[in-house]
């Protein structure tokens, strides 16, 4: 018996069918492949770009956080220093010891124009009882400061004056030279416990020595 054609070869038909459902099979897979392919390239795209958008913030962030954190500390610091400017307890003994006059004496004269002139002003006193360095009822010329946060030297008021150095200098401020009161309304305990100690011989002598 013969058989004609594709029809007439069971198995020939077959191998057909077969090889077609693979190429169709392998077809579908290809584009399954591509399709993730292109989600994956498309989310690496993403995860790539999302990076260097956000790097130059995170750069800029870090820029500002160098530059700002210094800033930050000297403001702490100076809050802190402002917060605790105040004045110790002066060391007479010490005062008088480094000093090269100490006497209780009477502003007479500005040497230089106070109104035209700010910070270092020299000033002439009258001198009404010393316990170093000046004469008594002598006159002395000394360095001094017209503006500060405490005091500064007015014409015709009596002052217990410390001054230092070739320059003859007296500090204003946190020091032991200060304003002589006389008037019973302010607290005179400091400034009489201080001129008992200028009075008393004992203390310069302990001064001068020790």
């Amino acid at each position: 018996m013969r058989y004609s054609g594709n029809a007439g070869c069971p198995a020939k038909h077959s191998f057909a069918a077969n090889r077609r459902a693979k190429a169709q099979k392998n077809i579908v897979d290809n584009t399954k492949i591509g399709v993730s392919s292109t989600r994956f390239g498309k989310l690496a795209a993403g995860l790539s770009a999302s990076h260097v958008e956000r790097a130059p913030k995170e750069k800029v962030t870090g820029t500002a956080m160098s530059f700002f954190t210094p800033i930050l500390f000297l403001l702490l610091v100076a809050s802190s220093t402002i917060a605790q400017i105040e004045c110790a307890p002066v060391n007479y003994r010490r005062a008088f010891a480094k000093a090269n006059n100490v006497f209780l004496g009477e502003a007479v004269k500005y040497m230089d124009n106070p109104s035209l002139k700010q910070g270092n002003l020299t000033v002439r006193f009258k001198v009404n009882k010393s316990w170093k360095g000046a004469k008594q009822d002598s006159e002395i010329i000394v360095r001094t400061f017209i503006w500060t946060t405490d005091w500064h030297v007015q014409i015709g008021n009596k002052y217990l004056v410390y001054t230092y150095g070739k320059e003859m200098s007296m500090p204003t401020g946190c020091s032991a030279s200060k304003p002589y009161a006389t008037d019973s309304t302010y607290d005179l305990t400091d400034q009489n416990a201080q001129i008992k100690q200028l009075n008393s011989w004992w203390f310069r002598f302990r001064a001068r020595n020790f």
